[in-house]
């Protein structure tokens, strides 16, 4: 892949994580203060602690993910999603089941706009 694929994607990626922020807060799951801006830079956040901390969680929950069949991986999803609304004051979370939902919520929305940018790039 080159780098300008490799710019697309994370940018697809950005897009698609603040879309899924934005699906979060309108089905009530999180709690977001400000506009567009602050779901362009959660969903950045998002994605920058998606490439760097949920590859070390993987191999460290190895054996959960493994015994469960990979349904830990929402879990994993849900503590990156807690951490996120710890570290950016405008994002908000209620408890630790809404952002596992709201978790599931950003992953079917990372899928679907994967999906998208798989038969456009053919």
């Amino acid at each position: 892949m080159t780098i300008n694929k490799q710019i697309v994607s994370f940018i697809f990626r950005l897009l698609a994580n603040s879309l899924g922020l934005w699906f979060a807060v309108y089905f009530g799951l999180l709690q977001m203060q400000g506009d567009l801006r602050q779901y362009i830079i959660g969903g950045t956040l998002l994605a920058i602690l998606n490439a760097v901390i949920k590859p070390i969680l993987m191999v460290f929950s190895l054996p959960l993910v493994a015994f469960t069949l990979g349904l830990f991986t929402v879990v994993i999803n849900a503590a990156i999603l807690y951490a996120l609304s710890w570290l950016y004051g405008p994002l908000n979370t209620v408890s630790f089941i809404y952002a596992l939902l709201a978790g599931i919520i950003i992953g079917l929305v990372n899928y679907m706009v994967t999906i998208v940018f798989e038969r456009l790039a053919k």
